[in-house]
């Protein structure tokens, strides 16, 4: 009876493992695809200075043992970030330029004084303000060669700056004044010259550009 129990089964049982082997089994789920690496986050508006700042002190110890391309590099980067959208950039990016001028590379970077006089008549008012900080530094740290360069390019400096004495913004005015100021003490040539433009220019603010 057992036997007849199991060949039963066996009856019943095979035709379906057959149909059950004809029965194609379903793709295995492709694996899911990776996940896409985030992309790096800008770096913040500190980080961004504090490598400034880093590479002002760089600038400072080494810059003339710097490759002539390297050099050029960060020169030119310099311009490139001076209207930066953020002040405390724009405030950074003027260290770094009047560091490397004030390491004699006015001389050899006759195209930075002329460029960021340009940039004082920007309609941006990042790029304006951004420009004048450089060149307030600039005055302070190099006073000296402003006055003696044989380019003398205060001819040029004083009167623009000058007009600004009435800008709308009093940061820009700001800017002005202290530029000026550096050449009161010596009565530098060039103020001289413009000394009755300098008496008369209001310290207000005028109808030029808005802040």
């Amino acid at each position: 009876m057992l036997i007849d129990s199991l060949e039963n089964y066996e009856e019943c049982v095979r035709p379906r493992a057959a149909q059950a082997r004809l029965v194609p089994s379903p793709p295995l789920a492709a694996p899911p695809p990776p996940h896409p690496a985030s992309p790096l986050s800008p770096p913040d508006e500190p980080t961004r200075s504090l490598s400034g700042l880093i590479l002002k002190n760089n600038v400072k110890a080494h810059f003339h043992q710097f490759p002539p391309d390297v050099a050029q590099f960060i020169k030119a980067e310099c311009l490139s970030a001076v209207g930066d959208p953020s002040p405390l950039i724009r405030a950074t990016v003027g260290i770094l330029i009047t560091t490397t001028a004030s390491k004699g590379e006015l001389s050899t970077w006759p195209e930075l004084l002329p460029r960021l006089c340009e940039m004082l008549d920007s309609a941006d008012y990042n790029v304006c303000e951004g420009a004048f900080g450089a060149l307030q530094k600039i005055c302070e740290d190099s006073a000296e060669f402003l006055e003696k360069s044989a380019d003398r390019p205060l001819d040029t400096l004083i009167p623009k700056f000058l007009q600004f004495f009435k800008h709308s913004s009093s940061k820009i005015r700001s800017h002005a004044i202290a530029c000026v100021n550096q050449f009161i003490i010596s009565k530098t040539q060039a103020l001289m010259a413009n000394i009755d433009a300098f008496l008369q220019a209001p310290r207000g603010p005028g109808n030029t550009r808005a802040s």
